[in-house]
């Protein structure tokens, strides 16, 4: 048996032959003050005491085509001033994750794409060259957005939901509106906005069905009847409001059955293009 002084000893040798070999790298960074700006994305105003936080991964030694490094930074936090304003040290290491928070807002997470050298997310990245911070982070306030589509009365046939980005540039949205209705078209067609705090909390949308007088549209469970009419996902953003029948007629629409067989499907992407440009027609938004 090894002595645990022993054990120490070997695995110090192991990790510097390794080191040496090239099959771990101990990284050398440097790190850059960056100064970083945290408003309200609906008034633009500064929030004070937001916590900015910056955290980084350690690799996994020995896993993928390149070597990994075995140490990372430690990880940083900054608290706005009263001017929503903050500075804080960012390593030159694989990219870190960027996590923002304050109170009554919605917390935020932001990673992935990145500038080449500062390791600030793209998408944080001032639109002005001549701004005085290098990243300005966007919060919405609480709480999380929810959506609804109204559905008429006794309606029975498809639902075809299609998502589409708020451009904040041609929109406008109520500062503080949180619950946003959408109303099909008689074809069963409706466009929902997807406005930038889905993306910050998530990127989900978790819709709920409703008719217009209020009550939630019963979905498919099991024990359900084949001739209930409840409301079935097909695909693709399309559902049913119907029976087992009409499911049944909807997914041959929308899928190519290969050898017959219900099993193994793919999409008819003609078919579905097709089916949403035809059902598009003004909406009761």
């Amino acid at each position: 048996m090894f002595k645990r002084s022993e054990l120490l000893m070997y695995l110090c040798v192991a990790l510097s032959l390794l080191t040496h070999s090239g099959c771990v790298t101990v990284s050398k960074y440097s790190k850059k003050p960056v100064d970083i700006l945290v408003v309200d994305a609906e008034t633009n105003q500064p929030i004070e005491n937001a916590q900015v936080k910056i955290s980084y991964y350690r690799g996994s030694l020995l896993i993928g085509p390149r070597p990994l490094s075995i140490n990372k930074p430690n990880d940083q936090t900054c608290m706005t001033d009263s001017s929503g304003e903050c500075t804080i040290p960012i390593a030159n290491f694989n990219g870190p994750s960027w996590t923002v928070a304050a109170d009554g807002f919605n917390k935020r997470s932001v990673g992935s794409l990145f500038s080449r050298h500062q390791r600030i997310p793209l998408e944080l990245i001032p639109p002005n060259e001549n701004a005085s911070y290098d990243a300005v982070i966007r919060l919405y306030r609480n709480p999380t957005p929810t959506y609804e589509i109204s559905v008429p009365n006794g309606y029975q046939g498809p639902l075809l939901i299609k998502e589409t980005l708020f451009d904040e540039n041609l929109d406008a949205i109520e500062d503080g509106k949180r619950h946003f209705v959408y109303r099909p078209n008689k074809n069963g067609y409706v466009e929902v906005q997807v406005i930038p705090l889905v993306n910050h909390v998530g990127g989900l949308i978790d819709i709920d069905f409703r008719f217009e007088d209020g009550s939630k549209i019963p979905s498919k469970k099991e024990g359900v009847s084949d001739e209930a009419v409840v409301l079935r996902y097909v695909g693709s953003d399309i559902y049913v409001l119907g029976t087992k029948a009409d499911y049944n007629a909807m997914h041959r629409k929308v899928f190519h059955y290969i050898g017959g067989d219900f099993t193994h499907t793919s999409e008819n992407t003609e078919a579905i293009d097709l089916m949403f440009e035809n059902a598009k027609e003004p909406t009761n938004n």
